[in-house]
């Protein structure tokens, strides 16, 4: 292609819609290089910055599910990732989710996780939640409610979500492998990773959509109760909340274990 005849809107038109994975991108770019208008190497740059993240994001992804395949005995071997969110917040549930992936099927593999704490776009979140939902092997959510919170402990309430989490998938496991510490209770083999959520494939999926459940929760909450801002600080203690438990109390979804100077 004689990309010196087009004009520089098409050749943007181009490059935004170039497929990504196109085994000729160096030879595209290679011609494009020797483009003399300074608009058009604008665009280059613009696209091997695009196309440089996404190959590093695909290493990582790589790296992410060959963590977990280390541990893999067997064709049949059975991991599952769990993970919990909102152990800290002043308000709303606790909950906690465990994920089995297809470790070995390409067209399976989850493109673009990482840390559900990296991943800032609350919509793009949303979208990998329903991909992992959609091609993981098995996944279970669990809601520790405020009130239960109250009733036995933040720590119980973190475990028993974690156990009811793996027990609700449904089949054999034969590896839980957990962010951080141990599960109690467990008959299955548990090995827990520091910063499990950063390494692992099956645990970061289990925390997106932990993750993606209680952020949902937190805005229908804020529908209910919008004084106190649940929509952005999804129940943490942020000084507009605390300032706002100061002027109206709290609400049913607050933690009294965790309020007792405003009971």
């Amino acid at each position: 292609m004689n990309f010196e005849q087009l004009k520089v809107s098409e050749i943007k038109n181009f490059l935004d819609n170039l497929d990504m994975e196109d085994e000729n991108i160096d030879k595209i770019l290679n011609e494009l290089s020797l483009d003399g208008r300074v608009s058009v190497q604008k665009l280059v740059m613009q696209f091997k910055n695009r196309y440089n993240n996404l190959k590093q994001n695909q290493l990582m992804n790589e790296e992410f599910y060959n963590f977990d395949r280390k541990y893999v005995l067997n064709n049949n071997y059975v991991i599952v990732g769990c993970d919990e969110v909102g152990r800290g917040p002043l308000a709303g549930p606790i909950v906690c989710a465990s994920v089995v992936l297809d470790l070995h099927s390409e067209d399976k593999v989850i493109k673009n996780i990482n840390d559900s704490k990296k991943i800032k776009s609350r919509d793009f979140k949303k979208k990998l939640s329903e991909i992992i939902k959609e091609k993981a092997r098995y996944f279970k959510i669990i809601e520790i409610s405020n009130d239960e919170i109250d009733k036995i402990g933040i720590g119980v309430a973190n475990q028993n979500g974690l156990k009811q989490s793996v027990e609700g998938i449904n089949t054999n496991v034969d590896l839980v492998l957990s962010d951080g510490y141990l599960v109690k209770g467990l008959k299955t083999k548990n090995i827990s990773i520091i910063k499990g959520d950063t390494k692992s494939a099956s645990i970061m999926c289990a925390s997106i959509i932990a993750k993606v459940y209680r952020d949902e929760l937190m805005i229908k909450y804020h529908e209910e109760f919008p004084e106190y801002d649940f929509l952005n600080n999804v129940g943490y203690g942020t000084k507009s909340h605390v300032e706002a438990i100061e002027k109206y109390g709290i609400c049913k979804y607050h933690r009294k274990s965790f309020l007792k100077k405003y009971i």
